[in-house]
């Protein structure tokens, strides 16, 4: 799914973590990957697919995970995720998971709220707390993937940080990971037996500028 703009009704039902930027939604058909748009608010997807999803966000950026789950018409799953005076962080599921098809949004990017590395934490937390709640799937939805840009050794004595945020994904328990956009493919093989999806937003983010009053293709170079 893919989310563009949106509506006012939705809005008003998830005041809090809605984006009222959002103002339509189109989705992709999984058999032939074209966009589908009959100008319904919600997915094709069964009502009872949907009662066994369950949508969880921490701090990094709880607007996106809100209107994802507006637009799918479910609410956000009851979890608290929070930091003690200590700086620690903490996870409280406050609605049981058990048997639940689990759907973690959380890009790790800092924000206004919380910086990369809490980012992080939160989701390699989250996704821990999930499987030992006896979930039936946890999927990783990590729009931006902290410390793709360091993919490779670039000199003597240094990490390669990416492989080491794989790794501590996939020791936490993730049974997929969604993302967008990665610095490089090569990140996808520090995944090991984990599938990852990373999905490619040229197609989305050429379509955006194109809809741009201002685009004249004549007139304009992108670099």
């Amino acid at each position: 799914m893919c989310i563009r703009d949106s509506s006012p009704a939705i809005a008003a039902a998830h005041p809090h973590t809605y984006n009222e930027d959002v103002t339509h939604s189109y989705f992709y058909d999984p058999q032939t990957m074209t966009t589908t748009n009959d100008g319904r608010q919600t997915p094709p997807i069964a009502e009872q697919a949907l009662r066994s999803i369950a949508i969880v966000t921490g701090n990094s950026n709880p607007q996106l995970a809100g209107t994802v789950a507006s637009l799918l018409g479910i609410e956000l799953h009851n979890v608290s995720v929070k930091e003690y005076a200590s700086g620690e962080v903490g996870i409280k599921v406050v609605e049981p998971v058990i048997g639940k098809d689990v759907y973690i949004i959380q890009p790790t990017s800092s924000s206004d709220e919380i910086d990369v590395n809490e980012a992080l934490l939160e989701l390699l937390f989250m996704i821990r707390k999930m499987k030992l709640g006896y979930v039936k799937k946890v999927t990783a939805i990590v729009p931006y993937f902290a410390y793709s840009r360091q993919d490779r050794k670039t000199d003597l004595r240094t990490p390669i940080s990416a492989s080491s945020v794989s790794s501590m994904i996939n020791a936490m328990g993730a049974d997929r990971v969604i993302t967008l956009d990665l610095h490089s493919g090569q990140i996808q093989g520090y995944f090991k037996n984990t599938p990852l999806d990373n999905l490619q937003m040229a197609h989305e983010f050429a379509g955006h500028i194109r809809s741009q009053p201002w685009f004249v293709p004549n007139e304009c170079v992108i670099v």
